[in-house]
């Protein structure tokens, strides 16, 4: 009895001669470079990145007993470098804006202006696939606070916030929330300091 018709030996004898070809060019296969993948816009490429931002402005603790919601706004450029290991460094220039919530406790709007110094991981971090980017941001920076005329002052302040990068019509946009601590609240009548945390919408050119 035959173990195989001349069917099967056919059928057998094509399956061998694939599995032959297959294995014949594997080595070709596998010795092409295979292209890289682009980076996405949630990436940033090397050198200046300049940006501006608005939005809602929330004040804490004592600064939030006086004071209403608020409104602040963002203008700064971040430098990436091509090396991946050493963090983005940026430079801003902000501006905050609070509500009186007692008439009697202050005698004008209270405002924030700063210039700061920033690290950031700015597009060293994908998520979502490769179309959003998280990031976070750190730094130092002057800050000239108070309501007006002789209450005004300059104060030390630091920032940090965390962040994501999504595309907008064409542009890099980016969604951040920041929390802002000035180290001197004695305009307000206290010394530990005054605290407000803005959501800061906004765009890279």
């Amino acid at each position: 009895m035959r173990l195989l018709s001349r069917a099967s030996r056919r059928t057998f004898v094509a399956l061998l001669a694939g599995l032959l070809s297959i294995c014949a060019h594997a080595p070709d296969a596998l010795a092409q470079e295979v292209a890289p993948v682009p980076e996405s816009g949630a990436m940033l490429a090397s050198g200046w990145h300049p940006y501006a931002g608005v939005g809602p402005a929330f004040p804490l603790g004592r600064l939030g007993d006086l004071t209403s919601l608020g409104v602040s706004g963002h203008l700064g450029a971040w430098h990436i470098t091509p090396e991946r290991w050493i963090p983005g460094v940026g430079v801003e220039l902000m501006y905050a804006s609070f509500g009186r919530e007692r008439a009697e406790a202050l005698p004008a709007r209270y405002q924030v202006s700063g210039a700061l110094v920033k690290l950031t991981s700015k597009g060293r971090q994908r998520v979502f696939y490769d179309w959003l980017g998280a990031y976070t941001t750190g730094g130092i920076g002057m800050f000239y606070a108070g309501t007006a005329g002789d209450n005004m002052r300059t104060v030390l302040g630091a920032s940090a916030s965390v962040g994501v990068l999504a595309p907008v019509y064409g542009r890099e946009g980016f969604v951040e929330a920041r929390f802002h601590h000035l180290f001197s609240g004695e305009t307000l009548g206290r010394g530990n300091g005054l605290t407000f945390a803005p959501l800061v919408f906004g765009v890279r050119f």
